[in-house]
């Protein structure tokens, strides 16, 4: 064999493992990426199952099941007023599964947590404000978003 029959195949060799290395690098970041789900849904369920467990055995406690924010906006504007709701669940968020008589003892919670937050929608900065909060199984919240000047 000549010198540039083996250079060709020397290259060709290490062509292939270049390829071999990068296609398992994508499959090791997609399991990852898997892999972090799972973590994420394992967890939700450890926390649902643990929720369902004081449920089961204190049948006479209420657990906030749900949290339903309703968002209002000066000028209607649809899209601001679901993200400052999303906003607004996910700072309520811990409260899902807890005892009811947490905020029965300081109902405040939810309004000390959610009054002058601000949030980010359309490019524009809002704050919001409570206006109404019932307390129950669904926790109801309602909430202005006014623009920041």
């Amino acid at each position: 064999m000549d010198r540039k029959a083996v250079s060709l195949y020397l290259l060709g060799a290490l062509s292939g493992a270049i390829a071999m290395f990068t296609i398992q690098g994508q499959e090791l970041n997609r399991l990852y990426l898997v892999s972090a789900k799972s973590n994420i849904i394992i967890e939700d369920l450890k926390a649902e199952n643990a929720r369902l467990y004081v449920q089961l055995h204190n049948p006479s406690q209420t657990l906030i099941e749900t949290i339903r924010v309703e968002c209002t906006v000066a000028g209607g504007n649809e899209r601001v007023a679901e993200a400052g709701s999303k906003y607004a669940k996910e700072q309520l968020a811990f409260l899902i599964g807890r005892e009811l008589d947490v905020l029965l003892r300081h109902p405040e919670i939810p309004e000390q947590i959610l009054n002058g937050q601000l949030f980010t929608a359309d490019g524009r900065n809002y704050r919001l404000r409570v206006q109404l909060v019932v307390l129950g199984e669904t926790l109801y919240v309602r909430i202005r978003a006014n623009p920041i000047p």
